[in-house]
């Protein structure tokens, strides 16, 4: 939706990301999220173990801490020592 809606539509949640940067503040609809069982397909429904817990978030709080999250990969991608690789993109515990 925020493609197809272009400049007008994208300016709105940014709007929105530069009041809360600022402010230091995030709306409660943007933290919270619902959990949901979702059935892992096993043999019966009757046992609680046979659940997994999914949680359902705001989708504009998703996108905002995205952006957050690229941000500070950014900022951090030449800083990290090499025996914190695991932290990086496409570093495993082994390497």
């Amino acid at each position: 939706m925020l493609r197809g809606g272009g400049g007008i539509l994208a300016s709105l949640p940014y709007q929105l990301f530069i009041k809360c940067w600022k402010s230091y503040r995030i709306p409660n609809y943007m933290c919270k999220a619902v959990i949901v069982p979702l059935y892992k397909g096993k043999v019966s429904r009757q046992i609680g173990t046979n659940y997994r817990p999914i949680n359902l978030l705001s989708v504009v709080g998703k996108l905002y801490t995205n952006i957050i999250i690229d941000g500070v990969l950014n900022e951090t991608e030449n800083k990290i020592w090499d025996v914190q690789a695991r932290f990086q993109k496409g570093m495993g515990c082994t390497d």
